[in-house]
C-alpha cells in the first residue's frame, strides 16, 4: 500500500470494509494499514503499534504464523485466544475491537435479545463474567 492508498484506507473510503466491521476481512484491513503506516513512516499510532508488534514477533515467532494465517471467527475470538495463551494480541485485533467499542457506545449498546442469547450459547467456555451481554453480542454480531 503506497501513501495515497494508505490515506484512503485510514479514512475508510472502502464501503465494503465498513460494512463488515466484525470480520477477519476487517481485521486484515487494519493489519495492512499498520504494516503500511510502518513502511511509509506515517500515521504514528498505526506505525507505533506495528513497531511494537515486530518486537513481540521477534521474541515469539509462533505468533507471526497466527497473524499471517488468521483462522479465527472474529476479532473477539482472536483476542480471547491470545489473552488466554498469555500473549498480547496483534495491533489489528486491538484496533478492530476498539472500533467495536466505539460503535457499541455510539449506539448505546442496543442489540436484539436473540443475538445476545445466541452469543451466550456459543461462547460458554469463555469466562465472560462482568461483561454486559449487550456488549458481547454487539461485538460478535455487528
Amino acid at each position: 500500500m503506497n501513501k495515497t492508498e494508505l490515506d484512503k484506507a485510514v479514512n475508510f473510503e472502502s464501503k465494503e470494509i465498513r460494512e463488515k466491521p466484525n470480520s477477519n476481512e476487517f481485521t486484515n484491513f487494519y493489519r495492512e494499514i499498520c504494516k503500511s503506516a510502518y513502511a511509509v513512516d506515517d500515521y504514528p499510532t498505526y506505525a507505533g503499534l506495528e513497531f511494537t508488534w515486530k518486537k513481540i514477533e521477534k521474541e515469539f515467532s509462533l505468533l507471526k504464523d497466527d497473524r499471517e494465517n488468521n483462522k479465527f471467527d472474529s476479532p473477539l475470538s482472536y483476542f480471547m485466544y491470545m489473552v488466554e495463551g498469555g500473549f498480547y494480541p496483534p495491533p489489528e485485533v486491538m484496533l478492530a475491537l476498539l472500533n467495536c467499542f466505539e460503535n457499541y457506545y455510539q449506539h448505546k449498546g442496543k442489540k436484539s435479545e436473540a443475538i445476545r442469547a445466541s452469543l451466550i450459547n456459543r461462547y460458554t467456555r469463555f469466562s465472560l463474567q462482568g461483561i454486559p451481554p449487550s456488549f458481547i453480542s454487539f461485538v460478535m454480531f455487528r
